[in-house]
């Protein structure tokens, strides 16, 4: 029986612009005797990959670097929601608990110090992605 999976694996993926820098960056992906890439056209270690400006680097969690083009990383990567610090901490101390998702929600719902629970409710799938995915921290104004 065929069964259908959805793959959360973390990556890090840097958008190509085109630069000289970036083309130097990432040249260890082109074998020794392949002459330098153009702007439209990568040969990798396997094989001619055509590459533009826009498309994407992406760094797997084996340490392993390779290119993607732009539509195959839209359709298959969403980025990871950005949170406040305080909700942040509030979620790292709730998995650190073995909360539910649910008690999270309930508990943050009723407190009124420890977690801004205005922004919660008006974030509640922003959150419930960030318990379940992963998360950004918004950087400090």
């Amino acid at each position: 029986m065929i069964k259908t999976y959805r793959k959360t694996a973390t990556i890090q993926a840097e958008q190509f612009d085109g630069s000289q820098k970036m083309i130097r960056k990432y040249a260890h992906l082109v074998p020794k005797n392949v002459p330098e890439p153009s702007s439209n056209s990568w040969v990798t270690k396997n094989g001619l990959f055509e590459f533009h400006i826009g498309d994407w680097f992406i760094s797997k969690p084996d340490g392993i670097y390779g290119p993607i083009n732009n539509a195959d990383f839209e359709r298959d990567n969403t980025e990871l929601p950005v949170i406040p610090k305080m909700v942040a901490n509030y979620i790292k101390t709730a998995h650190s608990y073995d909360l539910s998702l649910f008690d999270f929600f309930r508990i943050s719902f009723q407190s009124k110090k420890d977690i801004d629970s205005e922004w919660v409710c008006e974030h509640f799938e922003l959150v419930a992605r960030a318990w379940l995915d992963g998360y950004q921290v918004e950087e400090e104004k």
